[in-house]
């Protein structure tokens, strides 16, 4: 196709269309005429691409200099991301260039003093990898170690372990099947002691089986439910909390986890489960173990009523509610260890260790030498009971659980005259938990 234009006549000429003497050529032209098109748009393309890298490259050199621990050009923002910020330390004056910087706390930076005060304390949050993301105010608010043993002795305290009870289960049949649980009701720390676990042992014998029947023995509760009663003998028996049909009950060596019931009382303010009696919104009063007659003198036991999955419990009181519970795993006709949480908390090493070569396992290999702690809440996602600001780490733990401090914060003088007099004191003793003395009874909170 050509374009003629006629201009001898003043006015645009007129299109006209020569036909082409060799149409083969015509369209070998024409084809050939498409390409060089395309090649030049793309060469224009890429230039104008090329010029418009160069000026960035040179608005970003403008405002750049040279980092020489980057080893790189670097623009004002990357220069001001590229180094961690200094931290502060808390309560500091921000205009006092020593309070700005916090130095990483490292065990040869503690003074001596602190040391023998808190030694063992130190040694656990320095095993479980907290000692440098803490700071010194942090550390001072430990516990000494003399306020711990005070409190719950030298040594864990298991019930069960002494008695025959871990040579009756490993005894008993089908040794392959065995599996080591967890037990206890709420807000004792069974989701803990069920990491732990899963964490550091395993069962030996039941690993030779195929990798349906269960891993390495550890299940996070036990088969008829870890928050269950089991005074009914023929409902531990036969209710399922897991679809293994070759599992059964007598296959399960339950960890029951117990808590000083002072403090227990009170997470239950905080986490009820399925609890539910009459007490402040505010937790101002809570427990509220008692209440107060309509002529103002006469005071009643506050009732509970537990809703389990398939039934409910009812109990004259919190207390009672503590002491029927336990009475099913203090007197039970099979193998079972009764643990503190408290001893969980200060010796995580030597209860593991305990319940699960008592079960028949061992600690993973890894765990002999470098035992795993569980160091955040283990009370994990949306789902888990309680808000999550309420859940409690370890370094929490270790700092709430070690003195007496709040231990009566929300009863009355009545609330622990109450439980006083009505807590089992045989289980109390067997635990070496401390009833309150006289002042404690007084003071109230």
């Amino acid at each position: 196709i050509f374009v003629q234009t006629n201009n001898t006549r003043g006015v645009m000429g007129r299109l006209t269309y020569q036909k082409p003497k060799n149409p083969a050529a015509a369209a070998s032209n024409s084809g050939g005429s498409l390409l060089w098109t395309l090649l030049v748009c793309g060469l224009m393309v890429t230039l104008v691409n090329v010029f418009y890298e160069a000026a960035s490259t040179l608005g970003r050199l403008h405002d750049s200099r040279f980092d020489p621990v980057q080893g790189k050009f670097m623009n004002r923002f990357d220069q001001k991301n590229s180094h961690p910020k200094e931290v502060e330390k808390p309560g500091g004056d921000p205009n006092d260039e020593s309070s700005t910087t916090e130095q990483d706390v490292t065990w040869d930076s503690l003074d001596d003093e602190l040391k023998k005060d808190k030694g063992p304390i130190l040694e656990l949050v320095r095993d479980a990898g907290l000692l440098q993301s803490v700071d010194l105010a942090t550390l001072k608010r430990l516990p000494s170690w003399s306020q711990v043993t005070e409190l719950y002795g030298e040594k864990p305290m298991i019930r069960g372990l002494n008695d025959g009870t871990c040579q009756k289960f490993q005894n008993s049949p089908n040794a392959s099947w065995h599996f080591v649980s967890t037990a206890g009701t709420f807000n004792t720390g069974t989701n803990l002691m069920a990491e732990l676990l899963l964490a550091n042992c395993h069962m030996p014998l039941h690993e030779k089986l195929p990798k349906s029947s269960g891993g390495q023995g550890v299940r996070w509760q036990v088969l008829w439910g870890k928050h269950t009663p089991v005074d009914d003998e023929d409902f531990r028996l036969t209710h399922r909390t897991y679809k293994d049909h070759n599992l059964k009950a007598e296959y399960m060596f339950p960890a029951v986890m117990v808590r000083d019931p002072f403090k227990w009382m009170q997470s239950m303010c905080r986490h009820p489960y399925g609890a539910i009696w009459k007490h402040d919104d505010d937790k101002l009063h809570c427990p509220n173990l008692l209440t107060t007659g309509h002529d103002g003198s006469e005071q009643h036991p506050v009732n509970v009523t537990v809703k389990y999955a398939e039934f409910s419990k009812h109990h004259s009181s919190l207390v009672d509610f503590w002491n029927e519970w336990y009475k099913g795993y203090f007197e039970a006709p099979f193998p079972r260890l009764i643990i503190r949480f408290e001893d969980l908390i200060y010796y995580p090493r030597e209860v593991v260790k305990s319940v699960c070569e008592c079960a028949g396992g061992e600690l993973f290999r890894h765990a002999a030498d470098k035992f795993h702690y569980v160091t955040d809440s283990a009370k994990k996602g949306d789902a888990a009971h309680g808000d999550k600001s309420q859940r409690t780490s370890y370094l929490d733990a270790l700092i709430r659980y070690g003195t007496k401090d709040g231990r009566y914060k929300g009863y009355t003088s009545a609330d622990l005259e109450y439980a006083n007099a009505h807590l089992n004191e045989k289980y109390m003793s067997a635990l070496s938990y401390q009833f309150p003395e006289e002042p404690e009874l007084e003071a109230g909170t």
